[in-house]
């Protein structure tokens, strides 16, 4: 199965990397025994690319997916322009507001943005076993932006990453895809994954420090 090759494949690293897998959990903030899991449960994408991060390795390298895919979209410079423009908003420090957000099926109306976005493309991706998935959009004056994550497997449980970069003019336009390179999109998924998890840990703290403020205050009344 494919998560015993990945659990091989985080153990090896750390054995490379003289350090245990118990003091990995510990350096990325990770539950104790939570890899050693992974026999039984799937990880998190946060998980997976945070491990790949740690030990400066692709995805694909640390999850065991041996075949490559090639891109049905050629990267031109016009496509490089639009993905460092998007990194670096991803980047941006406004507050506690993010240009990216992630979507949430029950919270965010943006259904004219996902209105005929394919899952995968079949002629692409034949023969694939459905696995976990995220989506995040933005939106800027002249353009809406999709990003959108897969990691599933094949029917030989090879594990296979899909990143696509879409564009959505308005309200009257599909999906158009713009780059489904992985290596040219990792560094912006990265980018919006990180920002959006350091708010969320910024709002977790403040929401703390508000609840011991209320309480503080309950005591001096």
């Amino acid at each position: 199965m494919i998560n015993e090759v990945l659990l091989s494949n985080i153990r090896e690293l750390c054995r490379k990397n003289n350090i245990s897998v118990a003091d990995l959990e510990k350096n990325l903030k990770i539950g104790a025994g939570t890899i050693s899991r992974w026999n039984k449960a799937n990880p998190s994408f946060d998980k997976i690319t945070a491990i790949a991060k740690y030990f400066n390795v692709s995805i694909d390298e640390l999850s065991g997916y041996r075949k490559e895919v090639s891109s049905s979209k050629q990267i031109n410079e016009e496509t490089v322009q639009i993905i460092d423009y998007l990194t670096k908003k991803a980047m941006e420090i406004d507050g506690d507001n993010s240009f990216w957000k992630e979507y949430n099926k029950k919270q965010d109306n943006i259904e004219f943005m996902i209105d005929g976005l394919p899952s995968l493309n079949p002629d692409l991706y034949p023969d694939i076993i459905p696995g976990m998935s995220r989506l995040f959009y933005a939106s800027d004056e002249i353009e809406n932006y999709l990003l959108e994550i897969f990691y599933c497997m094949d029917k030989n449980y090879d594990c296979m990453t899909h990143i696509h970069l879409y564009l959505v003019a308005d309200e009257a336009s599909k999906p158009d895809l713009e780059c489904d390179d992985k290596q040219a999109l990792q560094q912006l998924y990265v980018a919006v994954v990180d920002k959006l998890k350091l708010l969320k840990t910024q709002a977790n703290a403040g929401n703390k420090r508000s609840e011991l403020l209320k309480m503080i205050k309950s005591l001096e009344d």
